[in-house]
């Protein structure tokens, strides 16, 4: 069960066992708190609690916030692994609740039977304030009641008093309750008023809520009255009431400052005068500093400038922002939330100019492109620099020359800053731009190469290619404009670096440079609608340690630029046109309404906002690997009827079909061995991992499994981002649609118990799907076999382990083989006179030679035919250390797997035939032994030859 349905869960218990609270009241020592209802009115939450509150938050609706809590948890809920008694219970407007009532007291519930239990108002708002005080914070909790009574047992069993006392004050009747939950105050005042309960921690707050007759805080009710009907949770946050507090916070600096000194005192004392000449020398040597004072004055001068920034930022920050505002909305579909910060500290020049959407919606029809990842901004400003950080290093500059010590560091930085140029963006040139995120797409399908070799060949320029590429569209620019702002651009990042450059060498005397850089942009006419863009970054070394070298790096990226009649089009960090062609060849087409409905559904005035849906790239990255496995089973299926073929030829010798078998080209590169099956007098192929082919396809059964997430995949799900201004209100807006995210879980839930759970038998079932009837069976004769995985699968550990996790899952009939690894004649070395012997390979070197010596693994190749001899040599010698080849018979326990792991590795060794000199072969060293061997036939590849073979 998720934790929403425990949370729930525990919520309607809690309710449940209100119900017969006039029947089974609090123990006798304990009077009872019975509550009726009041004379006082509470109007409106916000109004009468929000007055001197830090924090304010409102339930709009407890009956619509459950309904949506209910439809949320319960979309993604797959109802067939629901008992059969439950399932009717899923027609109910609130299946959720319903469902919960018969788990916890035998009978469906609702929101109406609940609200009615509880004695609450569902339909009026909830409010509860929080105020700063001295010692513990105050809180006002209001609840709007209809059962008085029957709210009176949900108190009592949420608080369990101890003792409860009824009080007059101020001609108001309160319940004085010493609370006996941990997690609650141990004293509450408590109120009943003529539509609810106001629950407080103080009771002059309870009384002053009670008579209160004002408007309340302006920000806060101003905050409330904005929300919509929808919202489900609203939080404001109201700056004024920590403003007594700031106000307390210069009376830190001066203790701070005596806390540095006395620091300093103490480190002085501690050091010895030996110890200050040699810390001295060195930092006059280094860096020029005189005394080691001036290092610990600079660190209290860097902590007490930071302090006067920090200061500083927080006071006039909470004096000009009024506050923060959220609100959430907890739909069973579109969850949204809304953050409103209202402030004066806002720099509108930094932020971008509200968009206009008719043109941007235009473009979106005109333009054919890809929007599941998206993002438009409105004209972005030059940004200026930063005051906050000019003011640090400002108030650091002062409290070194309070401490007279050297201002040289800060000037410079200071002087660095302010001659540096802010960088110019694309979004600086026109009214909006859009930014489309490209990911990679092959141009072939795999089902259209003959071998998986074939597809996996095409793939050799991938690294060429960029997984991810943006692409810009923005209202149409020039040529000029557009050269102008890309070589303003290297100009000004040459500049800045040769300033910088500069001030350093000036503030360290005697350096030099050690590294150069410079910009610059080259610009190439591809057609005569497109330019390429090339942006250098040349970086060039000024140094060597035993003689002067010079290295030169030159970074570039290309951009590619084109123009429509109306638009501007830029496709920045790729080496292709494809897909900017494609965009430019587009005709004028609909909108996409799924498009179209998140575009209506932004607010006025949005200044960017962004659009993200990752879900619906699933189905089709389901599809290509489906494809892939379709092009595996084609191949293996083509090369078993050409060896079928081969076989059943008549009249040929064994030696004339093994001659036709070698022949057949394009060998699958997943195929280990051919047998011959004895019972069915077929051939089948083995594939790794002692997998067994002809088998079932994987990708249907999926598809088929998540067909209905298909069918919906390009309709529902996403992420949308906005931000807007709104005069002094900054508002940040996320909408997430669930309904995609749900529909997986719920419909791939479904599909999996109607088809395996519900089925007469699961297990068979599995197997239908999934397994091979000769799945880790290696009984049947070896016929043929792939020399690749003599190498690939000579560590006896490899395919082990697959099988010794499988084996209990394993159908009924299927056993895992006795030893999966194929056992065949490999060639040994006897370590006492070097000579090369036949024995099998499930031997683990070293074994014991005819000399009675150790004998080694020996790979042998040949540059021609394995049957010449004189051809034949020995490329390595391999073998384990005797602490290797124990742990490696030696069964893995799940404790020290890891152990066994690294003793293994490190206890693998290759050695050189002549020198006999053993390394590891996951080494620099062994991966040289092993490759060299590439160099000893020339031009032509070396083959590996087995005995017999």
């Amino acid at each position: 069960m998720s934790r929403l349905h425990i949370l729930i869960s525990s919520v309607l218990c809690l309710c449940i066992s209100t119900v017969g609270w006039a029947q089974a009241q609090a123990p006798d020592q304990v009077q009872p708190m019975i509550l009726a209802p009041g004379t006082v009115t509470m109007q409106q939450p916000s109004v009468n609690l929000s007055t001197d509150a830090l924090v304010y938050v409102q339930v709009n609706s407890l009956g619509k916030l459950l309904s949506d809590i209910d439809g949320l948890a319960m979309s993604g809920l797959p109802l067939e692994l629901l008992p059969e008694h439950i399932k009717p219970l899923l027609e109910s407007p609130n299946p959720g609740m319903a469902m919960l009532g018969v788990m916890t007291m035998g009978m469906p519930l609702n929101p109406m039977m609940l609200e009615q239990m509880l004695g609450l108002d569902f339909s009026a708002p909830a409010g509860f304030a929080f105020y700063p005080s001295q010692g513990q914070p105050d809180f006002a909790l209001f609840l709007p009641v209809k059962n008085h009574l029957s709210a009176s047992g949900l108190l009592m069993n949420m608080i369990k008093p101890w003792n409860v006392n009824k009080i007059d004050q101020e001609g108001h009747q309160l319940f004085q309750v010493e609370s006996g939950n941990p997690s609650l105050p141990p004293r509450l005042y408590i109120a009943s008023l003529q539509n609810g309960i106001l629950i407080s921690s103080n009771a002059t707050l309870c009384l002053r809520v009670l008579s209160y007759q004002g408007d309340g805080d302006p920000y806060i009710t101003k905050q409330i009255a904005k929300i919509t009907p929808d919202s489900d949770l609203s939080i404001v946050i109201n700056t004024k009431p920590l403003m007594p507090m700031v106000d307390m916070l210069p009376r830190l600096r001066p203790q701070i400052d005596r806390s540095l000194d006395m620091m300093i005192q103490q480190a002085n004392r501690e050091i010895k005068p030996q110890q200050r000449v040699q810390f001295n020398n060195q930092l006059r040597w280094r860096f020029g500093i005189t005394d080691i004072n001036q290092v610990m004055y600079f660190g209290k001068s860097f902590t007490m400038g930071s302090f006067d920034t920090l200061l500083d930022e927080l006071t006039i920050g909470l004096q000009q922002t009024r506050g923060l505002l959220l609100s959430i909305d907890l739909s069973p579909t579109h969850q949204t939330l809304v953050c409103d910060i209202d402030s004066d500290r806002h720099d509108k020049s930094a932020l971008a100019q509200p968009i206009d959407m008719t043109k941007v919606k235009t473009a979106l029809k005109e333009l054919d492109l890809p929007w599941s990842q998206i993002s438009v901004t409105g004209k972005q400003n030059k940004p200026g620099k930063s005051k906050l950080l000019v003011k640090w290093l400002t108030n650091i500059r002062n409290e070194l020359v309070r401490h007279k010590v050297s201002t040289l560091l800060m000037d410079t930085c200071l002087d660095v800053y302010q001659k540096q140029h802010s960088p110019r963006q694309f979004e600086q040139l026109s009214d909006w731009t859009i930014n489309s995120l490209l990911t990679y797409t092959p141009e072939q399908t795999p089902t259209q190469y003959p071998t998986l070799h074939a597809f996996f060949k095409s793939y050799d320029g991938l690294q060429n290619q960029p997984l991810h590429t943006s692409m810009r569209v923005m209202p149409r620019i020039s040529d000029d404009v557009l050269d102008a702002h890309l070589q303003a651009s290297a100009d000004e990042k040459t500049s800045d670096y040769q300033a910088s450059t500069d001030a350093w060498l000036a503030l360290f005397e005697g350096a030099r440079p050690q590294l150069s850089h410079s910009y610059s942009v080259l610009k190439n006419k591809i057609s005569d609608q497109m330019n390429l863009y090339v942006q250098q970054t040349h970086i060039k070394s000024a140094f060597g340690l035993f003689g002067f070298n010079q290295h030169e790096l030159i970074s570039r990226r290309y951009l590619l630029a084109s123009h429509t009649d109306s638009y501007t089009l830029l496709h920045d960090g790729t080496s292709t046109t494809s897909r900017l062609n494609h965009v430019l060849q587009s005709q004028t087409q609909v909108l996409d309404p799924v498009l179209e409905q998140i575009l209506d559904g932004l607010p006025q005035g949005v200044s960017s906002f962004q659009c993200s849906r990752t879900l619906q790239s699933l189905p089709e990255l389901l599809k290509y690997a489906g494809q892939i496995e379709l092009l595996i089973h084609n191949e293996m299926n083509a090369y078993l009827q050409k060896i079928d073929k081969s076989i059943k030829t008549p009249g040929l010798s064994d030696a004339e079909i093994n001659q036709m078998v070698a022949a057949i080209e394009d060998v699958p590169l997943l195929y280990q061995s051919i047998r011959f099956n004895t019972q069915t007098k077929e051939l089948y192929a083995t594939l790794p991992m002692g997998l067994a082919f002809p088998r079932p396809r994987v990708y249907p059964v999926i598809n088929s499994l998540m067909a209905d997430f298909t069918k919906y995949a390009d309709q529902e799900g996403g992420l949308v981002y906005s931000s807007r201004m709104q005069g002094t209100e900054y508002q940040v807006r996320m909408t997430q649609d669930t309904r995609l995210l749900g529909r997986l879980i719920k419909s791939l839930g479904d599909a999996v118990a109607k088809r395996y759970l519900h089925a007469e038998d699961p297990m068979a079932k599995v197997t239908e799907d999934f397994i091979a009837p000769l799945d880790g069976n290696d009984q049947f004769q070896e016929v043929y076999y792939n020399l690749m995985w003599e190498f690939l699968l000579s560590d006896p550990q490899i395919e082990r382990g697959f099988w010794d996790a499988m084996s209990e899952g394993l159908p009924l009939g299927q056993a895992k083989p006795k030893n999966n690894h194929r056992v065949v004649d490999v060639y040994f070395m006897d370590t006492a006179d070097g000579s090369i012997y036949v024995d099998k390979s499930d031997q683990l070197p070293p074994v014991t030679a005819p000399s009675g010596k150790d004998g080694v693994r020996a790979f042998v190749f040949s540059c021609g035919d394995c049957g010449d001899e004189s051809s034949r040599f020995v490329g390595w010698l391999e073998t384990y250390t005797h602490e290797a080849k124990k742990a490696i018979m030696t069964p893995v326990a799940a404790d020290n797997g890891v152990d066994n792991y690294e003793l293994i590795e490190n206890g693998h060794m290759v050695a050189d035939p002549a020198s006999k000199k053993w390394v590891k072969v996951n080494s620099e060293a062994g991966f040289k032994i092993m490759d060299q061997i590439q160099n000893k036939c020339g031009n032509n590849a070396p083959k590996p030859c087995f005995p017999g073979r």
